[in-house]
């Protein structure tokens, strides 16, 4: 097994070049999912996924059409039926780079600075993309990859498209009330102001009798 590691490695290293291409590559695609203007960049940011899984070695790729925008969908499944089959996620539509003048650099440009990378989707999730896809690809070209993988990475993950309401979450989750802050939705609740109450905890001197407290002389109560 270290060996295998091992020749992995090496190959992460001797293309690390080749894998910052890919990523200035792939970042440099203004794949603005919120604005309709760029509905043809969010499509090329699709198929450039598509063409790097084939380039991989991975089968059956397909770009699917929806309502939105395209989803691409791979899988290899070379190592056999006994083993676990994994699922690669990812998103490769961007926020929108405003307010621009506020970077020091063109935000679809891909820029490297003290060993820094810096462009729009750079860091979510163009970058982690690329660094999964890179070590796939390490594994597979320097032996067999252990385990079955899928991958499905998408161009609307920027986009609150689906707006879940209480009846919604009270139908599928069982639960007979919503908590947490009635003035914001449901949705806002649970993704991002999720509230935990919890009682009952007991604390202090918790046993049958008396307990002598001896606090120090300086402290007035």
């Amino acid at each position: 097994m270290y060996e295998k590691v091992k020749s992995a490695l090496a190959y992460a290293k001797t293309n690390r070049d080749h894998f910052l291409k890919d990523l200035f590559s792939f970042a440099s695609i203004p794949s603005i999912s919120t604005d309709p203007e760029h509905k043809a960049d969010i499509e090329t940011a699709a198929l450039w996924v598509a063409q790097k899984l084939e380039t991989m070695g991975i089968e059956a790729v397909k770009i699917f059409s929806t309502e939105g925008h395209p989803l691409v969908y791979g899988q290899w499944l070379l190592a056999g039926e006994k083993v676990p089959t994994a699922l690669v996620y990812g998103h490769y539509d961007v926020q929108p780079a405003d307010p621009v003048d506020r970077w020091d650099t063109d935000p679809f440009k891909p820029d490297i600075q003290q060993n820094n990378a810096f462009a729009r989707g750079i860091s979510d999730m163009k970058g982690q993309i690329i660094a999964v896809l890179s070590a796939i690809a390490s594994i597979i070209n320097t032996g067999n990859f252990p385990i079955n993988l899928k991958f499905l990475i998408e161009g609307e993950e920027e986009i609150s498209r689906l707006q879940r309401d209480e009846q919604w979450y009270l139908k599928n989750t069982g639960v007979p009330a919503l908590w947490g802050e009635p003035e914001y939705t449901p949705d806002e609740r649970v993704g991002g102001r999720p509230t935990l109450e919890v009682h009952g905890l007991k604390s202090g001197f918790t046993d049958e009798g008396g307990v002598f407290l001896l606090f120090p002389s300086s402290r007035q109560f």
